[in-house]
């Protein structure tokens, strides 16, 4: 999950590791991280590709 950038602007990554079967647990921890540090509202992708 996206945790932030480093200082060429390119995102960081965070892994979350669990034990078997508990993903809901893990899933609840991600969204409870991105809903304090409001990273998506943040830094929004942008998106320069694309077809013609």
């Amino acid at each position: 999950m996206p945790s932030g950038l480093n200082k060429e602007g390119l995102p960081i990554g965070m892994q979350l590791i669990g034990n078997h079967f508990e993903e809901e647990k893990l899933l609840n921890i991600a969204y409870a991280y991105e809903q304090k540090t409001k990273f998506r509202e943040k830094y929004k992708p942008t998106f320069k590709g694309g077809n013609k």
